[in-house]
């Protein structure tokens, strides 16, 4: 089992754009003992139906590949070789010459002619299914899935085994509980953490998928110049699940309404909700949310396919092209709320609600407005994280510790950020403390604690915060 043998020599780009109908390798080790009917390991994939992708998954526990190229040249080949039995399996899928092989373990499982035409730009590289809508649907691995490669061309053969070639994705362990994408919770931490600045030249895979199959069409998620570019409703979705009930989940990030977009845009964080836009106008279908609009002037928390209680907002809130906000949002699988600042105008305004509205998928989305003219926004420095701490105040209430907040100091040095701590200091709000590896700092308490911000400083056992 996972044993060792001739692989072919590639250079693992993590891709399979424009390979058209030449070779390509796409080869993982995998451990699992889940016996649901389907379980997705890997694809490049973000629409259930017939596009071009290709997608690995478990089938009654042998494997099943797909290809298609928009139905043109559909490929399905299933292996035989049952391999959910806990124990690790290197699997090797190679085509050459219009024919596809699958090998198990140095052996033959499959062969199928395989014509599919990757003639264009591929979904990015996920680990999750786009078709949980389905009567029977891929269930999310649980195992582990090491030593991936997926890369075009041919080439001769190493002896290599399971460690031939430059993975192009590390070594994962995913469970049913709430996971980190980057590698685990250091010690003296309670929950997981995803930070992202966006800094790179593509999305980063182990955080991030995306999802633009909404039906008024032109949505994309580009990340590009420090940011990521948001249109016409496409879906920068969460890898991770976040499950607010074990133990609070928070949200924070800058969002910019783009000055060259259309009016009308909206600002839309989900929780509780699987990355899919299942509703009308491409909304999704469960979640909840917290909302921006800029039409309207408003802020509220929405909920899909359940509904809320208790609903409050506040604050006067215009919102003009090329203004950008900053935004926290927090829910505990009860109370959800939602806090804005507008760094371009000073105002700032709160929402809440409340919802026990209980998923089976928990992924975090960020989203705009549908296509009818073309909308953008901006979004950079994401933080998510979940079981530190009670956050945010009831409106009106007093913090007897002056607002102040410790965070353990292991979670300060997670490293997921680069650079040091740095304060937005605007005129009118004083500075707003955000940190690489934190995110923005407790915006909803430094709303409705006071009107006077203090710059808040390091403390000797942890991030001190005097707000």
């Amino acid at each position: 089992m996972g044993g060792t043998c001739a692989e072919p020599s590639v250079s693992c780009n993590g891709d399979l754009s424009n390979v058209g109908t030449g070779d390509f390798t796409i080869m993982f080790t995998l451990t699992t003992s889940m016996t649901t009917h389907l379980v997705e390991i890997l694809a490049q994939r973000d629409f259930c139906g017939h596009q071009f992708f290709w997608d690995a998954q478990l089938s009654a526990g042998a494997l099943k590949v797909e290809l298609d190229d928009n139905q043109q040249n559909y490929t399905e080949c299933l292996g035989t070789k049952v391999i959910n039995d806990g124990q690790p399996h290197r699997v090797v899928m190679h085509r050459a010459a219009g024919i596809l092989t699958i090998q198990v373990d140095c052996a033959l499982d499959a062969t199928c002619t395989a014509a599919t035409n990757f003639s264009t730009a591929l979904p990015s590289l996920r680990r999750t299914s786009p078709c949980i809508g389905n009567p029977d649907p891929p269930v999310d691995l649980v195992g582990t899935l090491s030593n991936v490669c997926v890369a075009s061309g041919n080439g001769g053969t190493v002896d290599g085994g399971a460690d031939a070639g430059d993975a192009s994705t590390d070594s994962t362990t995913v469970s049913d509980t709430p996971i980190d994408p980057d590698g685990g919770t250091p010690p003296g931490c309670s929950g997981a953490f995803v930070f992202d600045d966006f800094s790179g030249t593509a999305l980063d895979t182990a955080k991030w998928w995306t999802n633009t199959s909404v039906p008024q069409g032109n949505a994309s998620v580009v990340q590009t110049g420090g940011h990521v570019e948001i249109s016409n409703r496409g879906y920068l979705n969460t890898i991770g699940e976040f499950v607010p009930a074990a133990g609070g989940v928070r949200v924070t990030g800058k969002w910019t309404f783009d000055a060259v977009g259309a009016v009308g845009d909206l600002l839309q964080v989900l929780t509780r909700t699987n990355g899919i836009p299942q509703g009308d106008f491409g909304e999704a279908q469960a979640g909840m949310e917290c909302v921006a609009n800029q039409e309207s002037s408003t802020v509220m928390v929405e909920a899909w396919g359940t509904t809320v209680s208790n609903a409050t907002s506040s604050g006067f809130f215009p919102l003009n092209q090329g203004d950008t906000l900053v935004f926290e949002m927090t829910d505990d699988g009860s109370l959800v709320t939602c806090a804005f600042v507008n760094l371009t105008s000073g105002n700032r305004a709160t929402a809440s609600a409340t919802s026990t509205f209980a998923p089976t998928t928990n992924r975090i989305t960020f989203h705009n407005r549908e296509f009818d003219e073309t909308r953008r926004a901006l979004v950079d420095d994401l933080a998510i994280e979940i079981g530190h701490h009670v956050i945010g105040l009831p409106v009106g209430s007093v913090d007897p510790d002056a607002g102040r907040v410790d965070v353990a100091e292991g979670c300060l040095q997670r490293g997921l950020g680069s650079g040091p701590r740095r304060d937005v200091d605007h005129p009118r709000l004083g500075p707003i403390g955000f940190d690489p590896n934190f995110g923005i700092v407790h915006l909803q308490r430094r709303i409705e604690v006071a009107n006077a911000w203090h710059r808040g400083g390091y403390g000797s056992h942890g991030l001190g915060l005097l707000l």
